[in-house]
């Protein structure tokens, strides 16, 4: 789990918008957050073409699937997750995910492993409350989740015939199921990979 710490390591923060180096140390959490929550791709904010060939996995709807999955309720084991959780394919995620639902102490030794204190109490908090977990449930589904499908049908419009779609017969696409199970994807890599050359 990646937990961005106010003084984070990311090359970004060690260049000022001149492209000089400056102290990342010095920068202010708020800053560094404020310029990379403003900045849109122009193909979000206008109709353009990208013309480059691109391939996609996408779930048998054509989209990821994971749009109304709520990262921080799958950390903390909650119940309204738990459809989401089983539609995960069997791999070392979903067993980390299925042991956060039954096994508490294993949950707990997870959060305690976060080095960021603010990110464990908040962890902990959200796990014991069931009124917040519904909170942020509710803010993903009318605002994030309608994001997402924005961000990507706007994708999917700028590179146009330049896609390649390939949809796979899972609810949802993450890229950990690639790393634990490449046979999904790596033929039409290759296939993909061919026709460029």
């Amino acid at each position: 789990m990646y937990v961005r710490s106010a003084y984070s390591e990311d090359p970004i923060d060690e260049l000022n918008e001149d492209g000089k180096q400056s102290n990342a140390k010095k920068n202010k959490a708020e800053e560094i957050l404020e310029a990379r929550s403003t900045y849109r791709p122009k193909h979000f904010t206008k109709d353009i073409s990208i013309d480059v060939p691109a391939l996609f996995f996408t779930n048998k709807d054509g989209r990821l699937g994971y749009e109304k999955d709520v990262a921080a309720l799958l950390v903390v084991g909650s119940p309204l997750m738990d459809e989401v959780r089983q539609s995960f394919p069997p791999s070392p995620l979903r067993d980390d995910l299925d042991r956060r639902v039954t096994d508490p102490q294993y949950r707990k030794a997870q959060f305690d492993r976060m080095q960021n204190s603010d990110a464990r109490a908040f962890f902990y908090q959200l796990a014991a409350d069931t009124a917040m977990q519904r909170e942020v449930l509710d803010f993903q589904v009318k605002t994030v989740y309608p994001a997402l499908m924005a961000a990507q049908d706007r994708m999917k419009k700028a590179y146009g015939t330049n896609a390649k779609l390939i949809k796979l017969e899972t609810p949802i696409v993450i890229d950990y199921a690639y790393r634990d199970a490449p046979e999904m994807i790596l033929e039409d890599i290759i296939k993909f990979l061919k026709k460029l050359i």
